[in-house]
């Protein structure tokens, strides 16, 4: 049961990606309780995380979201070790780049 409900919801919150509204505006129109989606995004994120001892030397696996909307940012960084870093401007790919080595 509990394998069911994690699917459900990951594709839940795959459906709200793709909308473009924010998770408060995707649970107001399809009757969901924002804090329950708020715990499950939280689940679905550390999921996407892949362990160190499987990740290729030297790559830094990127996530891409459009679902930011609400801050304003052209481009939010959130590291493993919880730092964040949001631009509100385009930057260049080699200044990210430096930025991870």
């Amino acid at each position: 049961m509990k394998r069911q409900t994690q699917q459900a919801m990951f594709s839940l919150i795959e459906q709200c990606e793709q909308t473009g509204l924010s998770k408060r505006e995707f649970c107001e129109q399809n009757n969901d309780a924002y804090t329950t989606f708020q715990y499950w995004f939280t689940k679905y994120n550390k999921a996407k995380i892949v362990p160190v001892e499987n990740k290729p030397p030297g790559f830094i696996p990127l996530n891409f979201s459009t679902s930011n909307t609400s801050t304003g940012a052209a481009i939010e960084m959130i590291f493993p070790n919880g730092t964040r870093i949001v631009f509100h401007q385009g930057v260049q790919v080699d200044f990210l780049r430096g930025l991870m080595a």
